[in-house]
């Protein structure tokens, strides 16, 4: 039977002298496997298994596909040492602390929503148990990622299946946002679950380390400070562009926003084409990779998904040249089909979440968002835009708030 992890390449997928190929391939060589098909069987009536060969291997996890003797299958997904390069980064990175949240919004999601997660049913954060590594042990779903499952059929890019089979798609990943959307909470901040009470809270944000936050202007107000504190703390990002964008942005989110107290709706910061699984005809069979998942103010929640090919573009700015025209001319149709759809599967508190996704605030944290790759045209495009709207604000005397699709052009 052909598997969707017969496809893994697990090194191959990095190059062979790659810091990512060396390490996976160490990893590999270390882990506790006969420790981790114990633990497994234990944990499933003691009924014997074996892992596959292929596995998966990403950034932050190396995954591995397990068959017990029943036909039952789990995937064992394991978290991969820091490389030197982790530990310069700004970002707060308490691994334990990002794996329970993320284990949180897993047991959140598979008991209040019908969002395709995978159940849970083991996991290990110790960095020292007999594995030798955090782990945590899920059912195996038998899918591929929609944005790699396009690649292997060789189709042109963000073209899921089918015409039909991509409508059908986006609209389940339409969904899936509103149904996210639907879930609120009393505060802005990364979800907690206490194994005792089986109650969810909103803590800190993982991201960050700060919050929780009881309004959006203060949740807005410590992502800037925290992004001047990365660019000050590395050379290569000590320019005055990558210190004036937070800066300005925080500006315009007083000028375009407006500070709201709750209730905050769920959002994955990380939802895209790259992390939901497909069968072999673009359908979805499952989600994965929660870890940016938040209760966000509205203006996070109504962002298009990634890897889509559903890029607004930077509000005030011309196309940059006839590639970049077309390119935009040619998403302008998706965008609009898209949002349609929200606003038609949003029906509940959340509806005005996206009748607002075409609206400056929007385009502000995209912009913010987009400024994290610290790419040289990206930073000149944003500057350049949050620049107009500036100007666009004091000319007017606006402290107005957009709505409907007033994004500038």
């Amino acid at each position: 039977m052909d598997t969707a992890s017969s496809h893994w390449i697990g090194v191959l997928a990095y190059q062979e002298h790659d810091a990512l190929h060396q390490r996976a391939t160490t990893f590999l060589q270390q882990v506790g496997w006969e420790a981790v098909t114990r633990i497994c069987s234990q944990k499933h009536q003691n009924i014997p298994c074996r892992l596959q060969n292929n596995f998966a291997v990403g950034r932050f996890n190396l995954v591995r596909h397990l068959i017990f003797e029943d036909g039952i299958e789990w995937a064992v997904r394991l978290r991969l040492p820091e490389l030197p390069s982790d530990s310069d980064t700004a970002k707060v990175q308490d691994v334990e602390l990002m794996m329970r949240c993320e284990i949180a919004s897993m047991k959140y999601l598979k008991q209040k929503t019908s969002i395709l997660v995978p159940e849970i049913h083991h996991y290990d954060l110790n960095p020292n148990n007999e594995v030798g590594a955090r782990f945590v042990v899920v059912d195996y779903i038998n899918g591929t990622t929609a944005y790699r499952l396009l690649m292997r059929k060789q189709r042109p890019l963000f073209t899921f299946g089918t015409e039909e089979q991509s409508a059908k798609l986006k609209q389940q990943m339409a969904q899936i946002q509103v149904e996210l959307a639907r879930c609120q909470f009393g505060q802005i901040g990364s979800l907690r679950h206490d194994e005792d009470s089986s109650e969810f809270t909103i803590g800190p944000d993982v991201e960050t380390g700060l919050g929780p936050w009881k309004s959006s202007f203060a949740y807005y107000h410590d992502v800037v400070e925290r992004s001047l504190k990365s660019c000050a703390s590395k050379k290569e990002l000590n320019n005055r562009q990558s210190f004036a964008a937070p800066i300005l942005f925080k500006d315009l989110v007083h000028r375009y926003c407006s500070d709201d107290t709750g209730p905050f709706s769920l959002a994955n910061r990380d939802f895209g084409f790259h992390n939901i699984l497909v069968d072999d005809n673009f359908s979805i069979v499952g989600v994965i990779d929660f870890a940016g998942i938040m209760a966000a103010p509205k203006e996070i929640v109504g962002q298009f998904p990634a890897m889509s090919g559903m890029n607004p573009p930077a509000p005030g700015i011309p196309p940059r040249n006839d590639f970049v025209k077309a390119r935009e001319e040619e998403e302008r149709p998706l965008i609009e089909a898209y949002v349609a759809l929200l606003r038609t599967l949003a029906v509940g508190p959340e509806a005005q979440i996206f009748a607002n996704m075409m609206a400056i605030p929007n385009s502000l944290v995209q912009g913010m968002t987009d400024l994290a790759c610290h790419q040289d045209f990206v930073i000149e495009q944003w500057m350049d835009s949050f620049v107009y709207l500036l100007r666009e604000s004091v000319l007017k005397g606006s402290q107005t708030i957009p709505t409907g699709n007033e994004l500038a052009s």
